[in-house]
């Protein structure tokens, strides 16, 4: 399986050159890759090329100097095939070239623009991005430990809890019988001189190993439960203070 399968990646200037071969390589590696450039002719021949050999590629057409292009092209790719793992900030203006007199101060600042606000634009808005990714996991995730502790306390609450802990406690008591089965200390439906001292004592100390273990079990869960409900309290009233600011 190739290293970067079903990897989200996003690569600039990716129509020529430099950009349009790193494109392939991680296409050929098994990137999903967003190819962005101003040229829509180029960016879709190199995704054509990518998608031939087997790969998964998506072409948007930005510039990448334009802050709410850029935001956009970036919620399209993840939109496409996901958050994005790789970002590839290629775009890039050659020259021009020469000593201060001979340049124009503005072709040469426009090239800057490309060379140094453009991944600024890109890796600020990605992680931006990335983050409201993992917020609204996370609340997914927080919200499902909420509904699923809510079951569980529910039906603790009707009289579950007792009943599970006695199911609990007769399986841990039932690892804990260290004499063997009934079967062996009754042969023949008769028990055997001191069978009954013997299993009577093994009950009665694996039926106390059982319920200890049974309520350290139950122990952690709860105060599992209490940790979570403390951080879900926490979040929500730091998201309500957000909402109403």
């Amino acid at each position: 399986m190739p290293a970067l399968t079903h990897s989200p990646a996003l690569v600039t200037g990716a129509g020529r050159g430099i950009g349009r071969a790193i494109a392939e390589r991680l296409g050929a590696e098994g990137a999903s890759v967003t190819l962005v450039a101003r040229t829509r002719a180029d960016i879709e021949a190199v995704a054509a090329g990518i998608v031939a050999r087997g790969g998964a590629a998506h072409t948007i057409t930005a510039d990448v100097t334009d802050p709410p292009a850029i935001s956009n092209a970036l919620t399209a790719a993840a939109a496409r095939f996901g958050p994005l793992r790789l970002l590839v900030n290629n775009a890039g203006i050659p020259g021009p070239y020469g000593p201060i007199g001979t340049v124009d101060p503005l072709d040469w600042w426009n090239s800057q623009r490309v060379h140094l606000l453009a991944p600024l634009l890109t890796m600020n808005t990605g992680l931006i991005k990335t983050n409201e990714t993992f917020s609204r996991s996370y609340r997914a995730w927080l919200l499902f430990v909420l509904k699923l502790l809510n079951l569980v306390f529910g039906l603790v609450g009707v009289g579950i809890g007792p009943t599970l802990i006695g199911v609990l406690s007769d399986a841990m008591a039932h690892r804990a019988f260290g004499v063997g089965s009934f079967a062996a200390l009754r042969p023949g439906g008769k028990a055997v001189p001191g069978a009954y001292a013997l299993i009577s004592n093994a009950c009665a100390a694996a039926s106390a190993t059982g319920i200890l273990q049974a309520i350290g079990i139950f122990s952690v869960f709860f105060a599992w439960a209490a940790v979570h409900f403390l951080l879900a309290g926490r979040r929500l009233e730091r998201d309500l203070d957000k909402l109403y600011a």
